[in-house]
């Protein structure tokens, strides 16, 4: 059963406008596939981080070729690693701890996120959404 915008919405907790514009922060297909509703559901992740919606959509098309690495298989790691740097704030992905480990001992104040945390989340509520979707259209 296919997930539309306003199941993503229901599920997110915000409009099916905020599911349009994060879709298209994040150049995903407006018809929503299981991509696009896995972006949709990491940019819900990052909000219960305290992101909001326009700039975890924003983070997230940034990083989306990391978030679908992470997607592929659950051995997959990524992370997103914020720090300033000459006055700027700058974001930096890592595939490998040894990546990671670098970028933190040359910036030891930066904050990290694993993606393939919120990644695994967000696959996890996806799929229970196609669940539930399915068990309504069976009932």
């Amino acid at each position: 059963m296919n997930i539309n915008q306003m199941d993503l919405a229901a599920a997110c907790g915000v409009s099916q406008s905020n599911i349009s514009e994060w879709l298209q922060t994040m150049h995903a297909s407006h018809r929503v596939d299981d991509e696009a509703a896995l972006l949709a559901l990491t940019v819900a992740q990052l909000r219960l981080h305290g992101f909001t919606g326009p700039v975890a959509a924003r983070l997230v098309g940034e990083m989306r070729k990391y978030i679908e690495f992470a997607a592929i298989k659950t051995s997959n790691q990524a992370w997103a690693a914020f720090f300033d740097f000459e006055g700027r704030q700058h974001c930096v992905a890592a595939v490998s701890t040894t990546n990671l480990a670098a970028i933190m001992a040359s910036k030891p104040v930066c904050l990290v996120i694993a993606l393939h945390e919120l990644v695994a989340r967000a696959a996890e509520r996806l799929e229970e959404l196609k669940a539930t979707k399915q068990e309504a259209a069976n009932a």
